[in-house]
């Protein structure tokens, strides 16, 4: 008791020495653990640096901060420090904030059972950094400063927040690498720390979070493989490494994640081909491989897996040709093989999608012979097809274009095809928004 009573007469006589001592607005320092050594009346504040200090709270703010009981002193203290680190004046919405003292209805705060459990503050304007008093809120469930400009390291404190369910910390500006203490925080589902700036290497121990379903991790300046613990993972349904410096081959143990319902590891360096069991993943509804250094051919698998929305194989060395299982796909709206070596004719059952929603068709800068299939005529929905820079494609567009009434953008130049003279063909190609072919006409 006498120890809490010590703690708090600090905090309120650091808050008057804050508020009188200077005039210039300072950084709240972190209290000093209790001791039991004799208590100091007064505490000297650090003498002015050029760095500009972040704000403090006013003193009706601090008279307010003095009369909440609706959570602790250590998690007050926290909401203190947040508040201060991230220049919570200039937050987009700081609503009650310092104003009431309850702070359930504090913007962004959600309390339960006398402790905050949620702090929601994604897309408001956050700046500075997260404050080592974040782990002072040992209750905390949700985490989400997703979509702001917060800077520095992840703090280390955060691994003690164990009740933590998701962790948003993405498009930040947060350095250092992916904190190998991630693994103590068991209960996590969500991960999010895609578009900062974090290096090194995935730590493999992100393979105990064993409740995890989200692992966004793309946009930053990874290197090194997958690890294969990641294979233990079992429930995840995204697992995003995209645009990063990640090497090797896509590791086998992934086949493991049966599911999964998004893949993102385009943009990086992966090398090998791409493997057949990836048609086991049949809950995948996108697969994004495109802009690595694949090479091989596209598995004819691909075609069992009836859940996929999205394809992005481009810009990668493969060859072979294009599978025609390709159009046993239902729900497909994005096909893109654009950018590698693959050659052959363009298989007529690519006709066969079936999609209502909106669909792309990318082949371009391919090796792809042969003529126009008349079949994807039939695919009404199509908004964006690009066949160009495959010189080998010869013969007639066919007339069946004109009931591909939605579509914005045909590109067909760098081939050997020709447009038909026909005046229905001629009427459709101006509804085209977005027309550029070879400018010849078939005799």
């Amino acid at each position: 008791m006498i120890r809490k009573t010590v703690r708090l007469l600090l905090y309120i006589l650091f808050l008057i020495a804050i508020l009188v001592g200077c005039a210039k607005p300072k950084e709240i320092a972190t209290l000093p653990p209790p001791t039991h050594t004799q208590v100091p009346v007064t505490k000297t504040l650090p003498p002015p640096t050029d760095t500009p200090a972040m704000p403090t709270l006013t003193l009706e703010q601090s008279q307010t901060a003095s009369s909440i009981n609706e959570i602790s002193q250590a998690e007050i203290e926290a909401l203190v420090a947040l508040y201060n680190s991230t220049g919570g004046n200039n937050w987009t919405d700081h609503t009650n904030w310092w104003v009431t003292n309850t702070p359930s209805n504090w913007y962004g705060l959600t309390v339960s059972d006398g402790h905050i459990i949620r702090i929601k503050l994604s897309e408001n304007q956050l700046t500075g950094t997260i404050p080592l008093e974040i782990g002072n809120l040992n209750a905390l469930e949700s985490l989400d400063f997703n979509y702001n400009e917060i800077s520095g390291d992840i703090p280390e404190e955060i691994a003690s927040l164990i009740a933590l369910e998701y962790l948003g910390l993405s498009n930040n500006q947060l350095t250092g690498g992916v904190p190998i203490w991630l693994e103590n925080l068991t209960a996590l589902r969500e991960l999010y720390l895609s578009v900062n700036q974090l290096g090194g290497s995935i730590p493999p121990g992100l393979g105990k979070l064993t409740a995890l379903e989200t692992l966004a991790l793309g946009g930053n300046q990874l290197i090194g493989t997958i690890p294969p613990e990641l294979g233990n993972l079992t429930t995840l349904k995204l697992l995003g490494v995209e645009h990063n410096q990640l090497t090797g081959n896509i590791p086998s143990i992934l086949s493991n994640l049966t599911s999964l319902e998004y893949l993102g590891l385009e943009t990086n360096e992966f090398t090998g081909n791409i493997p057949s069991w990836i048609g086991n993943l049949t809950a995948l509804r996108d697969l994004s491989l495109g802009a690595n250094q694949l090479t091989g051919n596209i598995p004819i698998e691909l075609g069992n897996m009836t859940a996929l929305t999205n394809i992005g194989l481009g810009d990668n060395q493969l060859t072979g040709n294009i599978p025609s299982e390709l159009g046993n796909l239902p729900a497909l709206e994005w096909l893109n093989l654009q950018g590698n070596q693959l050659s052959g004719s363009i298989p007529p059952e690519l006709g066969n999608f079936t999609t209502s929603i909106r669909f792309g068709l990318i082949l371009n800068s391919n090796q792809l012979s042969g003529e126009i299939p008349q079949e994807l005529g039939n695919l009404t929905n199509m908004y964006v097809l690009r066949i160009e820079g495959n010189p080998l494609l010869s013969g007639s567009i066919p007339l069946s274009f004109t009931n591909l009434t939605q579509l914005d953008l045909l590109w067909f130049f760098n081939t050997n095809l020709c447009e038909p003279s026909d005046p229905a063909y001629q009427a459709w190609k101006a509804t085209v928004l977005d027309y550029q072919g070879t400018g010849v006409i078939c005799p």
